[in-house]
């Protein structure tokens, strides 16, 4: 399984890892290994229960039987929304991905493919106060990046948020 690494901005000490679905392009155990390699403290998965359940059975076997060897977290987006549907949900576990990260922790964000976790982990960079343009050529090079007009909406929305804290 392919991971990339998000380029964060100094001071974070954490890592941002995004990746496809663990098992859904080779035998799960070989997915969960190389996420180990990888050091990796906590997993969000923006995929909801079907949708793993139809990619990657093992995957979400191991999930319902607590034995992985990280912290699962999850904010199920459907493939056909492309964004989360409750922003509070959003903004939580984004404040929360964010405190882990300036703590040190290495965290993984899958979805189905990569364009989910793209746009989390561009709302993410945009959060901590880089532009937008940055932030998108950081996500590419971590070869993800928002597939819709709605997942470019959502970082621009997030976009505003954030200067309207600055200003």
């Amino acid at each position: 399984m392919e991971i990339h690494e998000v380029s964060l901005p100094e001071p974070l000490t954490g890592r941002l890892f995004l990746s496809p679905m663990p098992g859904r392009d080779e035998n799960f155990e070989l997915s969960k290994d190389s996420i180990v390699s990888h050091g990796v403290d906590r997993v969000l998965c923006l995929a909801p229960p079907e949708e793993i359940e139809e990619r990657s059975p093992e995957y979400r076997r191991a999930i319902e039987e607590n034995r992985l060897p990280w912290t699962q977290l999850s904010l199920p987006i459907g493939a056909k929304s492309s964004i989360p549907r409750q922003s509070g949900e959003l903004f939580q576990m984004m404040g929360d991905i964010l405190r882990g990260l300036e703590r040190g922790e290495r965290i993984l964000i899958h979805c189905g493919g990569l364009g989910r976790s793209g746009t989390i982990a561009a709302c993410l960079l945009v959060s901590l106060g880089m532009d937008q343009l940055e932030a998108s050529i950081r996500v590419a090079d971590a070869a993800s990046g928002p597939e819709t007009d709605e997942q470019e909406r959502l970082i621009d929305y997030v976009a505003k948020l954030q200067a309207a804290k600055g200003a």
